[in-house]
């Protein structure tokens, strides 16, 4: 069900946030394969493997601010050495298939060096667009992993439930695997700053099961628009510091060193998950004013239209 989603996610984001603020452990590759759900019924949620993961090298520090840089690995030096010497004699992939992906790690610097850490770690389809483009992984990149792992669910499987897993997801989706990785981190930034386009996405490109149950499929929608904004917010804040910076460079003047005032915390992703699952299922349907909005409403309202042979059984049981 949509609320074993909703848990499943909520539960994987506490447990990160637990790693990082009692562990000082980043996990670096949040992916719905390192997600999982509880038994139906518990309510709870797993977040796996930390293959990828990295300690904060400024553990021992003051860490009660909520810090907005990324992370400075201080993992032990046999373990940056041993993910180099595993990858060191492969390139990184962006095919990913029925697996969603394999995680990757481009790994810069010299063998030697105990300064050597991973500026590209994750699995692709659910890298945050600035790690695709390089940027060093923060608490903020993980955050913005777990809004795609609820994001692309819908175009993993065929159906809700039992849900097959699909081979090929749509070419829309797939450009932000596709070609030279930061290539695809500026594809992957721009779509998910355009609202209309990211829910259009869902209408037009979802398998028909997802929508044959209309309100099902509203709730859906509610449910990602929840953790959608509060991500969009935190992109579109990081875009314009970025141009802040460059007209700064460009007119000569020292650019502001101030963080932006809009970022992800934790509990920007597990507030607005909590909320949708305290509401009645009618009140989590995305509004139909945002539908009309984003032009995701569909043909008819109610139930959705009956497939032939379901309309045969119906009529079989009438």
């Amino acid at each position: 069900t949509l609320e074993e989603i909703a848990h499943g996610l909520l539960g994987a984001i506490k447990a990160h946030r637990s790693l990082f603020s009692k562990g000082h452990i980043l996990h670096r590759d949040i992916s719905e394969r390192n997600v999982l759900l509880g038994e139906p019924g518990s309510c709870q949620g797993f977040l796996i493997d930390l293959d990828m993961a990295a300690l904060d090298a400024r553990s021992s520090e003051d860490t009660s601010a909520y810090r907005t840089d990324s992370v400075v690995d201080g993992s032990p030096p046999f373990k940056r050495s041993r993910q180099f010497l595993e990858k060191e004699s492969e390139q990184p992939s962006n095919d990913f298939g029925a697996e969603s992906g394999e995680a990757i790690s481009e790994d810069q610097g010299d063998l030697e060096s105990e300064a050597h850490k991973a500026h590209r770690t994750g699995t692709i389809p659910y890298m945050a667009s600035g790690v695709l483009q390089g940027q060093a992984p923060s608490v903020q990149h993980d955050l913005e992993s777990f809004f795609y792992v609820l994001y692309l669910v819908p175009f993993s499987y065929d159906s809700p439930l039992p849900g097959r897993k699909l081979d090929d997801w749509p070419d829309t989706i797939e450009a932000w695997c596709n070609g030279d990785l930061y290539e695809c981190g500026s594809r992957k930034k721009a779509n998910v700053m355009d609202a209309k386009w990211m829910f259009q996405q869902l209408k037009d490109n979802t398998s028909e099961e997802w929508r044959r149950d209309h309100r099902f499929f509203y709730r859906l929608l509610g449910l990602v628009a929840r953790l959608y904004s509060p991500v969009l917010n935190a992109l579109a804040a990081s875009t314009n510091a970025e141009k802040e910076t460059v007209a700064a460079l460009l007119s000569g003047k020292i650019p502001s060193k101030e963080p932006t005032n809009v970022f992800l915390r934790h509990e920007d992703l597990i507030e607005p998950l909590e909320a949708w699952l305290e509401l009645p299922s009618d009140q989590q349907e995305m509004p139909p004013a945002m539908r009309r909005a984003y032009s995701v409403e569909l043909e008819t309202a109610g139930s959705g239209k009956r497939t032939f042979i379901d309309t045969l059984r119906a009529a079989k049981d009438d």
